[in-house]
């Protein structure tokens, strides 16, 4: 599972986590199938050089969202030894995309194991199919890979009896039945999930603040958001840009939201506490957690505020409100260290927008 889900499952529940994983899974599906289809190609070109027009495979690269243009060559400059083994250019780093891409389709099956109990002996049963299929695969050295090999990944009948085609197809019907209990909408701009009436005018509410202060953060990456009906809450997530930990999430329950955010930089931190300062809401104390999952670094800090609203009405000006201060935190800690190099380090923090 990915470090940004894992901290959303973290400070939320399956309801907002599940949405993003299956959207991962989808996208795992059709990256793992660019790869079998490379390797075959490949392998094909090898041997039969003379036929020549080696597909290059570029634009179902771009469709599934892999970036290294190199791959593009792979199967062109693909060649065989002649006894049945060929070296395909990028071999290893492809069948590494493979992995991953498998990875993120057995995801969601992992979060919803804890459902039930054919839920959990569902994802065990693939899960061992995933570990048996990869332990079964011979290491790739100088991006040298036997008829064999191939024949057990893509074939639709490989002589074992399982294949990694054989995995990804059934995975994907997997996938398929969740996928389809999602109901998606589009409201500003948030993806929501089978949200009621009442929650699209607090989602509204948030993504005006979120889109009136959006152009702020010029072309760095962050914002998106996902919003979830989850029981009796309404959960409203965003990104707040690439950094793993740095998340936010609202849960929303009758007229009360309570905030969840987590940093690495504690000063950030307090520094978003210090943006809603006007508005009435009550933090509890900085808490820090340990997690493997960052990249950053095991630490992380978690910030609570519960906001007690009179009516809808004031809570969606809140909604509104917090969704406008979410930009001043997208390169925020760069804005702090240039300007350090002017000021002392507290005055930076407090030059810095509110």
């Amino acid at each position: 599972m990915p470090a940004k889900t894992q901290i959303v499952d973290f400070l939320g529940d399956q309801a907002l986590v599940l949405p993003g994983l299956l959207d991962e899974a989808i996208v795992g599906n059709e990256r793992a199938k660019y790869i079998l289809s490379l390797f075959q190609m490949a392998a094909s070109h090898a041997e039969h050089p003379e036929e020549g027009g080696a597909p290059s495979l570029k634009a179902d690269r771009e469709a599934c969202e892999i970036a290294d243009p190199t791959f593009d060559r792979s199967v062109g400059a693909s060649v065989t030894d002649g006894r049945g083994n060929f070296h395909i250019p990028s071999a290893h780093r492809l069948v590494a995309v493979l992995d991953d891409a498998m990875e993120a389709m057995l995801a969601p099956l992992s979060l919803l194991a804890s459902a039930s109990k054919e839920s959990a002996a569902l994802h065990q049963q693939y899960r061992r199919r995933l570990d048996r299929l990869g332990k079964a695969r011979p290491a790739i050295i100088d991006d040298m890979l036997s008829s064999e090999t191939i024949a057990a990944m893509t074939s639709g009948h490989p002589a074992s009896g399982d294949g990694f085609h054989i995995l990804i197809m059934d995975l994907h019907k997997e996938i398929n039945r969740p996928q389809s209990e999602q109901s998606t909408e589009v409201l500003q701009g948030a993806k929501a999930y089978r949200v009621s009436e009442a929650d699209r005018s607090l989602i509204k509410a948030f993504m005006t603040g979120v889109n009136r202060t959006a152009p702020l953060k010029f072309d760095h990456i962050g914002l998106a958001t996902t919003a979830a009906r989850s029981g009796s809450a309404l959960l409203i997530q965003n990104d707040l840009g690439t950094t793993d930990a740095h998340v936010l999430v609202v849960r929303i329950t009758e007229t009360t939201g309570v905030v969840a955010h987590t940093d690495i930089h504690l000063q950030r931190l307090r520094f978003f506490q210090s943006l809603l300062e006007e508005t009435g809401i009550r933090w509890e104390e900085l808490r820090s957690h340990q997690g493997s999952t960052i990249a950053e670094g095991d630490l992380f800090y978690v910030a609570r505020g519960r906001f007690e609203a009179q009516d809808n009405e004031t809570l969606e000006k809140f909604m509104e409100r917090l969704g406008s201060r979410l930009v001043f935190l997208i390169d925020w800690n760069k804005a702090r260290k240039r300007l350090r190099l002017l000021v002392p380090n507290e005055r930076a923090v407090k030059i810095l927008p509110d």
